[in-house]
């Protein structure tokens, strides 16, 4: 039966072997090379497109002035806007201007010829009208005779009606101005030639410039032309004379101006012009169509993107493929490049999808804000390049360290620069700035830090802008000198601007990479917080044991070059879950009474083993960063629980049942995965033995020190984060340091060394035991 089982076994320890000609199939295959590829691939897409976009575009507007004259390419025929514009400008002038009748005035003598026509119905003598109608009408005895024998009858009467009618409204046709209407509308003061006079029910009456009548100054014509349209339609020259005189009782303009009317119809024979009077122009290749140092127009902009579409139908389909397809692929050897960066510095966020999501998404949003920006504003060039990148820089080095951030700026930097299609010089200004950002971000202590980061930043990055603009600006055109001044401010600004934003944004930012700045740190180890005083109230034994542990974690978290300040305040946070039960840990306990004694030990060790999930919930409530969360969860990993597991161990040997398993009394963990979450563990165990020994020596410190570090390193605690050996001794010096400072030796005073001889030295458990329960009870 055993020599059949043996080649069993063999075969199947060779099927789970990974043969050598699979071995690179296997490896392409694991997830975290699927995950990079994808992104690497998605990246590459989106900002290829976003750089084809930018490069297929006329990166001009009106009113930018060239630092050097720009060729047509190809021969091509195109519309001369600035020709087929002045044409339609002078159409658009040279339309007549628009008046309308003077309604209010004319309104009031209508009402004067129907008030004529009522008193002349209801009056048989002229002495009954009253005196104050008589002199409102200029009305006398044989004028109002002469109306009351028009209006006898029905007919008589209607006819009036309609005379009075057309009479007004012919009158608001006429061509009569006042003498500052008149004065704009001089021959040869302006460009039309004609006005129109556009009635209410939109008829239009045109008037030669030379027609126009004055109110004030050609009584004589006006008069003329009043008395010659009252005798057309009453055929009388009695009324003719009585209804000029009525007219000219208050005389006043009988068409008035329309501004908005005007705009709007000569803004119609604008459009108009241009759409059927387009002129055609004729390139050839070689010929300048912009001039360095002169502004452009509107017209040059639309001979630009003129000449750059038919470029592109000359090029033809596949040559313009296989620009994009280079283009493409220029964004690839970067996007590559900067994975292979990744897998080999920062292998964590090839191993975590979500990560990579954040960094490629934080490029892209920060490319397509260049783009969009550029495009939106072609003179912010400086501005729109340097925002993003400094922006990409400022976050990574946050948010990781500055050896990441300062390559992925620099990275950036380079797809900026090829996406915007800008020169080696721009790339060494952002380059310039990305460093200078990312080497004073050690970390963030204050408030300050960002916006002084911005401040010397935007120093740096204006003098690199004067070097780039003497080297490539040509200095003999007119005010380049200026344009330099000018961009110098711009990225001056531009950068003090980035650190003010980021100063903003630094909460989200914590949020979303999960991170947390020096500055929170700060605020969180102050005394006054919340859960801080709740523990020092309900558990001062546990709150002076987080204490001491902050000073000797930060000291052992600085001489290994680890975040200190992290390592201080996850120290005074570990144990905040005892708040809830601080009578069952040890250091909380009155001499002689233990709460565990009239306990099983498998109960115990639920209530042990429950501060540290208490603390994380409690953690979460009170919103504390993940960081801090992690050396809560993680600061006893999945340790043993040595003093209940020997204690139901000996309760098993005596009941006689099954003996408890060593998994049943480990903390669920999880691991330490900081370096920072390791020292803590390491000192938290340390330092609650440490406070059994009768004897504290430095000796036997030391050797406390290395006993445990051996303990934790052999028990595989350390096996999720990146501490080496040689920082592990580093670490177990700078504690025995701390210790021994704890520890210091006394003057003993007089009489004290007698009364402590007759004293009996009360029994104490030995570092081991301490472990074992204050270790574990207490911390």
């Amino acid at each position: 039966m055993a020599n059949k089982t043996v080649p069993s076994r063999r075969r199947e320890v060779r099927r789970g072997l990974t043969r050598a000609a699979d071995a690179p199939v296997a490896a392409w295959l694991r997830p975290q090379v699927l995950w990079s590829v994808a992104f690497v691939l998605i990246a590459t897409t989106l900002a290829g497109l976003m750089a084809v976009t930018y490069m297929e575009r006329v990166d001009y507007r009106a009113g930018q002035v060239l630092d050097e004259p720009v060729v047509a390419r190809v021969a091509f025929e195109a519309i001369d806007r600035e020709r087929t514009d002045r044409a339609a400008r002078r159409a658009r002038n040279a339309e007549p201007a628009v008046y309308r009748p003077n309604a209010a005035y004319l309104e009031r003598l209508a009402e004067d010829l129907d008030l004529l026509r009522t008193l002349a119905a209801t009056h048989e003598r002229f002495e009954t009208v009253p005196a104050a109608e008589r002199h409102r009408l200029r009305l006398n005895a044989e004028l109002f005779d002469l109306v009351r024998q028009r209006l006898a009858g029905a007919d008589g009467r209607r006819d009036w009606t309609r005379q009075a009618h057309r009479f007004v409204s012919r009158l608001g046709t006429l061509p009569v101005l006042d003498d500052d209407q008149l004065d704009r509308e001089q021959p040869g003061q302006v460009e039309h030639t004609q006005i129109v006079v556009v009635t209410e029910d939109e008829r239009e009456y045109y008037h030669a410039l030379e027609e126009l009548l004055s109110i004030d100054s050609d009584v004589a014509q006006v008069q003329q032309r009043i008395e010659a349209l009252a005798r057309e339609l009453f055929d009388s020259e009695e009324l003719a004379g009585y209804l000029h005189n009525l007219v000219i009782s208050s005389p006043q303009p009988l068409i008035r101006f329309d501004e908005h009317a005007t705009q709007q119809r000569r803004e119609e024979a604008y459009q108009l012009a241009l759409e059927r009077n387009q002129i055609p122009i004729e390139v050839r290749p070689g010929h300048i169509l912009a001039e360095a140092g002169q502004p452009l127009t509107p017209g040059m902009v639309q001979l630009l993107e003129a000449e750059l579409r038919a470029y592109h139908g000359e090029l033809g389909p596949v040559r313009v493929w296989m620009v994009r397809i280079a283009a493409l692929g220029m964004v690839l050897a970067i996007f590559g490049g900067l994975w292979l960066y990744l897998a080999t510095y920062n292998p964590r966020i090839i191993a975590n999808p979500m990560r990579g999501f954040v960094l490629m998404a934080l490029l892209l949003l920060a490319q397509a804000l260049a783009v969009v920006g550029l495009m939106m504003r072609p003179e912010a060039v400086w501005i729109m390049g340097l925002f993003p990148t400094l922006l990409v820089a400022i976050v990574l080095v946050i948010a990781y360290d500055q050896r990441f951030a300062l390559a992925v700026g620099a990275i950036h930097a380079l797809l900026v620069t090829l996406t915007l299609g800008q020169s080696v010089g721009f790339l060494l200004a952002l380059a310039a700035g990305v460093a200078v950002a990312v080497r004073q971000l050690s970390d963030v202590r204050s408030r300050s830090k960002l916006v002084w980061v911005g401040l010397w930043t935007g120093v740096a990055v204006a003098v690199a802008v004067a070097v780039t603009g003497l080297l490539e600006r040509p200095l003999l055109l007119e005010h380049q000198f200026q344009r330099i001044g000018l961009d110098m401010l711009s990225a001056f600004g531009t950068a003090l601007a980035t650190g003010i934003l980021v100063q903003a944004l630094l909460p989200a930012i914590e949020r979303i990479f999960n991170v947390t700045t020096a500055m929170t740190l700060k605020e969180l180890q102050d005394a006054s917080h919340p859960l801080l005083r709740r523990l020092a109230e309900s558990a001062p034994g546990t709150y002076q044991h987080s204490l001491r542990l902050a000073d000797m974690a930060e000291g052992a978290a600085e001489a290994i070059g680890a975040d200190g300040l992290l390592c201080k305040v996850g120290a005074l946070y570990h144990d905040i879950g005892k708040i809830n039960k601080p009578d069952y840990f040890i250091e909380n306990q009155a001499r002689g009474h233990n709460r565990h004694d009239k306990l099983s030990p498998a109960m115990s060790l639920l209530i042990i083993v429950g501060h540290v999930k208490d603390g994380v919930e409690m953690a979460r409530e009170f919103g504390l960063p993940r960081p801090i969360r992690h050396f809560i969860e993680s600061h006893h990993g999945t340790t043993l629980v040595e003093y209940f597991y020997n204690a139901a161990r000996q309760q098993s040997e005596a009941e006689k049942t099954p003996a408890p398993t060593e998994f049943e009394f480990r903390y669920p963990g999880p691991k330490p995965e900081t370096r920072e979450a390791a020292i803590l563990m390491l000192c938290d165990g340390i330092e609650s033995a440490a406070r059994t020994l009768a004897d504290p020596t430095p000796t036997r410190l030391d050797q406390l020190v290395h006993t445990m570090a051996q303990k934790r390193l052999m028990d595989g605690q350390f096996d999720e984060c990146n501490l080496t050996l040689k920082e592990l001794h580093r670490i177990e010096q700078a504690i025995h340091r701390t210790l021994c400072a704890i520890y210091h030796g006394r003057v003993a005073y007089p009489g004290q060394a007698e009364a402590r001889r007759g004293e009996v030295e009360p029994a104490q458990p030995t570092a081991e035991a301490r472990t074992a329960t204050g270790g574990t009870a207490a911390s």
